[in-house]
């Protein structure tokens, strides 16, 4: 045991010896010192260096010397750290470290100029099975809008990993509503709307019982998932809370279940309104009914009606004008009214008009809208009364159509996963890929390189929506056109093909 402890002692002196050296001669060249002698290095190293020459002693001397300092120093940790668990593995792999360049410019331009931020991007990734890399975007818990993928590591990076385990499965009470963070709040209440909608129902009363007027409404909005009749007393409960929000949406939610409250100021408003519009009406064998707006006589009246056409009690205003709620929603006449009019009228019928009512309005929105600018508030809609799946069946039918004249920044704005079942045909006989390869044509012919940012965003969408079969046709299209293969606008794209041909690979090595 002495010898051992002998030996020990000897090889710490001689280390210490030699840093000693290598720091005395780091200072020597520092105040410019110049040739150095073989005793002025570590003995270990004589061996090596006995036979150089004057000049290169000095080179491999200091290279030596720096080489020693890199390995045997190093900087002390800072006291008080504690060792973290392990960041928990998510349902997908991490995105390959090849696409992760692209993929961090990509986030950087959602997240300037997109509403929607990261969620674009994080959803491309998650329709190729793959998921972020940690140190390139990490969840926090003030963010509303965490997809679930990232949930275990939202609880990691707030050091609260421990109650994740068995938290997906855990019964949803105050006490648990308590403790979840807000992206997780709303998605699990609407996960059990969709599973039991009256459990849902009474555990958001009792829950919006101590939660402020802006919560409040939040949570009383889940209540529009599988609303049924059960929900009427909840809603009826609602007519005298203190928030006027909360008393509309109660209304709202009350009237698509064929129950409409009407007090003496919503008769009265639809009685005033009702001055504003004429009824006329179309047609020999087959009468058709028209509401068309009538000349004001001055911008208040005009503000007014806007205001009243967005609020108003549709059944109201139906039998304010001797008219039928179907024959007011199939005689609204877009074309004679202002835009801000239009878009009133769509979203007090879509927050108020029941599920019958609302399917025959929405097809014939698709049928004389779908070459309108007015077209997209119909889709918003749409994904906002159903759902982002409901909103591209409509895309999917208007571009089998050949009829949708939306931007791609519009499709965008109405999905939340690439539209998988997209195919070329579709895409390349679509209003807004003629419309964008004419713009890049012309900006390329002006100036040989593009700047316009309608064109970018474009370009960003595009990357963000299709399936990565279309996105390469796509690619290559543009590039034909002129584009540059390094410019930053067809990063989307570039990262949408990489993940797709990354996907492919992986499928093949598992079979």
């Amino acid at each position: 045991m002495s010898v051992v402890n002998s030996s020990a002692s000897h090889n710490t002196n001689e280390i210490e010896q030699a840093l000693h050296q290598g720091e005395q001669l780091a200072k020597k060249w520092l105040v410019g010192h110049g040739q150095i002698q073989l005793d002025d290095l570590p003995n270990s190293w004589h061996g090596q260096l006995a036979q150089l020459e004057p000049a290169q002693l000095n080179l491999h001397g200091l290279i030596l010397t720096q080489q020693q300092q890199l390995v045997m120093q190093y900087q002390q940790p800072p006291k008080g750290l504690i060792a973290a668990p392990d960041l928990p593995e998510l349902d997908f792999p991490c995105i390959a470290p090849s696409l992760r360049p692209l993929f961090k410019r990509v986030l950087a331009q959602c997240k300037q100029q997109l509403n929607a931020g990261h969620l674009p991007v994080l959803n491309l990734l998650s329709s190729r099975q793959v998921c972020a890399h940690p140190n390139d975007w990490m969840p926090t818990k003030h963010s509303n809008t965490t997809p679930s993928l990232y949930m275990p590591w939202l609880y990691w990076s707030n050091k609260q990993i421990n109650k994740w385990q068995g938290q997906p499965t855990s019964e949803l009470d105050p006490q648990a509503w308590a403790e979840l963070f807000p992206a997780e709040k709303r998605e699990r209440l609407t996960q059990l709307r969709h599973s039991d909608p009256m459990l849902a129902g009474q555990l958001i009363q009792q829950i919006a019982q101590t939660e402020l007027a802006e919560k409040r409404l939040q949570l009383y909005q889940i209540l529009s998932v599988n609303l049924s009749a059960h929900d009427q007393p909840i809603l009826q409960a609602c007519l005298t809370d203190k928030s006027k929000k909360v008393v509309t949406l109660a209304k709202q939610l009350l009237a698509r279940l064929g129950c409409y409250i009407e007090d003496e100021q919503m008769q009265q408003q639809a009685q005033e309104l009702a001055q504003w519009y004429q009824i006329k009406s179309k047609g020999l064998l087959k009468h058709t009914t028209l509401v068309e707006p009538v000349p004001l006589k001055n911008k208040k009246q005009q503000a007014l009606r806007t205001e009243f056409i967005a609020e108003v009690s549709l059944p109201a205003l139906a039998s304010a004008l001797n008219i039928s709620l179907a024959q007011l929603c199939q005689g609204w006449q877009f074309d004679q009214q202002r835009e801000q009019d239009n878009l009133g009228f769509i979203r007090n019928v879509f927050d108020s008009l029941p599920e019958p009512e609302l399917d025959i309005f929405i097809t014939r929105c698709c049928d004389e809208l779908s070459a309108d600018g007015v077209f997209w508030h119909v889709l918003n809609a749409i994904q906002l009364r159903s759902s982002t799946h409901a909103a591209a069946a409509v895309l999917y039918q208007l571009l089998d159509k050949r009829t949708l004249q939306l931007s791609f920044a519009s499709w965008l704005s109405l999905i939340d996963a690439p539209l998988a079942k997209l195919n070329w045909l579709q895409f390349s006989s679509c209003h807004a890929w003629a419309e964008l390869q004419q713009e890049i044509k012309q900006e390329l012919k002006e100036k040989h390189y593009l700047e316009h940012y309608h064109n970018e965003a474009e370009l960003r969408a595009l990357g963000l929506v299709l399936p990565p079969e279309v996105a390469q046709r796509v690619y290559d299209e543009l590039i034909a056109l002129g584009m540059m293969a390094a410019d930053p606008m067809l990063d989307a794209l570039k990262l949408n093909i990489g993940l797709g041909l990354a996907q492919t690979q992986n499928s093949r090595n598992l079979s």
